[in-house]
């Protein structure tokens, strides 16, 4: 999946992507960042008590977007994360990737929680 990723990122000119229920632990993280660092950047919200469950992502193009001073904020452990990215000259470009729940109930306290 990861390796797609990487060639759609490359192909399209994708500068960054958001993903949902990415379902990874904190070391596949690092395994990924590794792995893709030459183009990719991937910033991981996890939910601790449940690392291979829930999850989001986002994926910088090192090649097209500025992947240095990313500040992350998570605002519900692998649910919702708001990422700042540095832009043109002082803009900062501001992404908010949400994975909400199905439960009515759930799904409703948390759009209030965020």
């Amino acid at each position: 999946k990861w390796l797609h990723i990487n060639q759609i990122v490359k192909e399209r000119k994708i500068g960054i992507l958001t993903l949902q229920e990415t379902h990874l632990t904190p070391e596949d993280e690092t395994l990924l960042n590794e792995t893709f660092k030459m183009r990719l950047r991937i910033i991981l919200s996890i939910d601790p008590d449940k690392p291979n469950a829930k999850g989001v992502a986002v994926v910088i193009n090192k090649h097209t977007t500025n992947s240095e001073e990313i500040k992350k904020h998570t605002l519900i452990a692998g649910r919702a994360m708001l990422v700042i990215v540095p832009w043109h000259k002082d803009n900062k470009l501001v992404t908010l990737v949400v994975y909400a729940p199905n439960d009515p109930t759930k799904n409703a306290d948390f759009w209030e929680t965020i």
